[in-house]
């Protein structure tokens, strides 16, 4: 469950640290923590972790920063690396970002900042600049080429924002996805608004059905508890069915 789920909560200015008995009890195996969301110190970091393991929780960490900026790696990757190892978790994410050529050479200087402690994805976010499909796909076929340890987290709504459709993405992103971030959407073109997973256009129990190589899959809407919990218990009706 990613807290973007207590949005209101987090926004008045309660932490992700005091949420995460209530990820707990809503039944969820893990916490995504935003770091837009956190103070910035390692003993919030610290205190998350440790309310995670006493939770039963396991940990992914979402950054709300593109991988990718002008054409290059982020500078801000080796940090974020280490956030993710002090908060206890082994999942990194970032949004994809500016890269409309990838090559062998920068796929390889990524590969650089990986090891087999931790997975790192990449995701579709709401800014057209940052989320070409086009050029995702092409990194992802030199992620292939070079046999490189990265995967895709697909959003089943933000496409829309970026002037696609989710069926589109799947049909070039299914294969490289492991991770799946589901929520829905109403309206189109101007008018787009996120919305609880089964209360919007989309039909995201046929489109689950184009990734069979899946290993996760979270929750990502703001929301009541009675909403996230619908979202939860349709998720595990569909899967463990």
């Amino acid at each position: 469950m990613n807290t973007i789920a207590f949005a209101e909560q987090l926004q008045s200015g309660i932490s992700q640290l005091e949420v995460i008995p209530a990820v707990a009890r809503m039944g969820f195996q893990a916490v995504e923590i935003r770091n837009e969301f956190l103070a910035g110190n390692v003993e919030e970091l610290h205190q998350i972790r440790d309310e995670a393991q006493k939770n039963k929780l396991n940990v992914y960490y979402s950054v709300n920063d593109p991988l990718f900026i002008n054409q290059g790696i982020n500078r801000k990757l080796t940090q974020y690396i280490a956030e993710m190892h002090e908060l206890g978790a082994n999942h990194l994410k970032l949004n994809f970002g500016q890269v409309a050529e990838p090559n062998d050479e920068l796929v390889s200087k990524l590969s650089e900042y990986l090891d087999d402690g931790f997975e790192l994805n990449v995701e579709n976010n709401q800014t057209s600049s940052e989320s070409k499909l086009i050029d995702i796909a092409k990194f992802f076929k030199v992620v292939r080429n070079l046999k490189i340890d990265i995967g895709f987290c697909f959003d089943s709504a933000n496409w829309y924002w970026t002037g696609n459709t989710p069926e589109d993405a799947a049909a070039q992103l299914a294969s490289v996805t492991r991770y799946l971030h589901l929520k829905n959407k109403r309206g189109s073109d101007e008018n787009l608004s996120v919305t609880p997973l089964i209360e919007g256009d989309i039909d995201w129990k046929k489109l689950v059905k184009s990734f069979p190589d899946v290993r996760e899959v979270a929750l990502e809407y703001a929301g009541t508890q009675d909403e996230v919990q619908q979202g939860l218990q349709a998720i595990q009706k569909e899967y463990l069915n």
